[in-house]
């Protein structure tokens, strides 16, 4: 596939779609290798990959991506494919399905793609969008997300900050209309979302757990505005909304008076 084809994949397209596309069937059924044959050279430099998620430039797709010592693991959501070192920097998938054998070779950084034969024009480069941080140096309270690109866009994992640290955040959250839903932040961890229609049970969401998002090194992640400081805060439902438990909002503390905000809602005195 040319570079002008890979730009001009939509937004929407799958990764059995992208990846038929452009020759590769990388994703499809379940998880499979086939039996390394050689380690030869996979401690190269060249043959050394960042574990991260990697994109197709000029698309939407992405993927993660793990490196062992003899294995290259591509990761989505529901799909799993491990490819197996076969000897000077390759590494070989079949597709369960269909037999086919296809091919992915660490590339100054990036990931190159391709089956047997294929002339290079055709192959497929993956490159790093962002580094899997090294969890021996993170310090925020890691949260188990799935799939955590779907909260925050590029991360490969999230983090919020200690309950020490949010504790001044626990309370009742509501805007100014009297019948307005409402946000309650327990001291525990727990709470409530309340959508339009509560206090009906089909419009009260009871939070399993509430974090404010954190960089990997403890510290909260911020925009610093004229008038305040916004923040992030991830909820983990009992129960999905609109599809999902994990919830990502805005949050934001004024710099007048340090009044906090979930989404429009305030926090009640």
């Amino acid at each position: 596939m040319t570079n002008t084809t890979s730009r001009n994949i939509s937004k929407e397209i799958s990764i059995f779609t992208l990846l038929t596309v452009s020759f590769f069937y990388l994703f499809i059924g379940n998880v499979t290798g086939v039996s390394a044959q050689s380690t030869k050279n996979i401690n190269k430099p060249d043959c050394q990959l960042k574990d991260g998620v990697y994109e197709l430039k000029g698309s939407t797709y992405r993927v993660d991506v793990t490196q062992s010592k003899d294995t290259l693991t591509f990761k989505e959501a529901n799909k799993t494919s491990i490819y197996q070192h076969v000897g000077n920097c390759e590494y070989s998938y079949t597709n369960p399905n269909n037999g086919i054998t296809y091919l992915a070779r660490p590339d100054k950084g990036s990931v190159v793609l391709y089956k047997p034969g294929q002339a290079a024009n055709e192959h497929t480069r993956l490159v790093l969008l962002s580094q899997k941080p090294t969890a021996s140096k993170c310090t925020g309270i890691p949260l188990t997300v799935e799939n955590p690109d779907s909260l925050h866009p590029g991360e490969v994992a999230l983090y919020g900050l200690t309950r020490q640290e949010t504790a001044k955040y626990v309370g009742t959250y509501k805007a100014n209309d009297r019948n307005a839903p409402r946000t309650i932040l327990n001291a525990d961890g727990t709470g409530v979302f309340e959508v339009y229609g509560a206090p009906a049970p089909a419009f009260v969401y009871q939070i399993e757990s509430w974090y404010i998002q954190a960089n990997c090194d403890g510290t909260a992640i911020t925009t610093d505005y004229e008038a305040a400081k916004a923040y992030f805060i991830i909820l983990k439902l009992e129960r999905p909304y609109q599809n999902s438990i994990w919830l990502r909002h805005s949050f934001a503390v004024t710099k007048s008076n340090q009044s906090a905000f979930h989404l429009d809602r305030a926090k009640q005195p």
